[in-house]
């Protein structure tokens, strides 16, 4: 298997490393995170495992379809265009979502525009302005933060631009002023998956360190939902979060790993929320001669550390199908145009991959497009929009 050198670092590393700088540039901080530990909880801890157990389970089979909201004539927004905004078009997978977009959109008639933001907060506002000025019908936000564009957001809200984010938030968080709908996954079910596998895998027996990067717009969601589920599915577990900025992955990840393994030789888990850390992490972990003994699981299937599931490196990954969301966002779009409401949550779901599933279950290993099932969300979502 070489994924590593397909994807590289992987588009949500990257992502991630540019909406930290883009906050940089903006000048929008976030605040620290205090490390957390398990406790409160109680009950039956046996029950507890089963829940947990089960819970995992059920997140491995394939995903199926839930319908997002009402159908609607798409078919109304014909002839609009629909401006894209890519954070930057270096990473395949960006140009992957786009080309996805620009497909979905294509087939009701609506016409597209893509843009690249070569990371640059500056640049981004610039297609906003432009994509304002010519009058789009709507603006797709391709992974760039929206408090990196706060002000060219209220200039679209005033022309009565419509403007839908991606890869950005939590679908149950609030959305940000001058954005009207928002296509994701659910992050705080990733973070209760991420401790629902750690408890059941360890039979109510983990001693974990979580590694969150605070300043990442999804992480209060995700790291909320984890620490809800640790309480809730391991309550008696030590957990101890580390916090380190996206910014500074590559120089202290592994440091941070290793003095976490140092102060308590008993960590069994390692626990990062983004699958990216994983790149630094590993190693630091087989450098401490703990390979053996500490299991890892994180978030995002990104193929490079898929490849660390595979050696047996990492015992546990979420990922989400890229071409699924690209379709929701075109979805979320399309219901602006037409003016119908957006829906809350596009329903993107996740699957949990392990040794058992992964890749025995999936189509192709070196396939990300085959490892979600054989839910055919295209002609769903086609459904929905009246063409079929």
């Amino acid at each position: 298997m070489s994924l590593r050198n397909r994807q590289g670092i992987g588009f949500k590393t990257l992502v991630a490393l540019v909406l930290a700088a883009a906050l940089a540039v903006a000048g929008c901080g976030s605040d620290d995170s205090d490390d957390g530990g398990g406790g409160g909880g109680g009950g039956d801890q046996s029950a507890a495992v089963a829940e947990a157990t089960e819970m995992v389970k059920e997140a491995m089979k394939p995903p199926q379809w839930e319908t997002p909201g009402p159908a609607f004539d798409a078919k109304k927004a014909a002839g609009e265009t629909v401006a894209i905004i890519a954070v930057t078009t270096e990473v395949p997978a960006v140009n992957e979502l786009d080309e996805e977009m620009e497909k979905a959109l294509n087939e009701v008639g609506v016409k597209t525009t893509v843009g690249d933001g070569k990371a640059s907060p500056t640049e981004f506002a610039r297609l906003m302005q432009q994509a304002v000025q010519a009058d789009v019908a709507a603006i797709i936000l391709n992974a760039v933060d929206p408090k990196a564009v706060a002000q060219p957001l209220k200039q679209a809200k005033a022309a009565g631009v419509p403007v839908i984010t991606m890869f950005e938030a939590d679908p149950s968080q609030p959305l940000p002023e001058g954005v009207v709908g928002r296509a994701d996954f659910s992050y705080k079910e990733a973070g209760e998956l991420l401790a629902a596998w750690a408890s059941s895998d360890a039979e109510g027996d983990a001693n974990g360190v979580a590694i969150q990067s605070s300043d990442a717009p999804s992480q209060a969601a995700m790291l909320g939902g984890f620490e809800d589920a640790w309480d809730r599915f391991c309550a008696e577990c030590p957990l101890d979060v580390k916090d380190v900025s996206v910014a500074e992955w590559q120089s202290q990840l592994g440091p941070t790993v290793r003095s976490a393994l140092l102060a308590d030789p008993d960590v069994n888990y390692l626990l990062p929320m983004y699958d990216g850390m994983m790149l630094n992490i590993v190693p630091a972990v087989q450098q401490a001669g703990k390979i053996e003994q500490v299991k890892m699981g994180s978030l995002n299937a990104t193929p490079a550390v898929m490849e660390f599931l595979v050696n047996g490196d990492i015992e546990m990954d979420i990922g989400e199908s890229n071409p699924w969301l690209a379709w929701a966002a075109a979805d979320q779009a399309l219901r602006a145009v037409v003016g119908e409401k957006p829906v809350k949550d596009e329903n993107v779901p996740l699957r949990v991959f392990t040794a058992e599933n992964f890749p025995s279950e999936v189509g192709s290993e070196d396939d990300p497009t085959t490892w979600y099932g054989d839910v055919d969300f295209e002609e769903e979502y086609r459904k929905l929009w009246g063409l079929k």
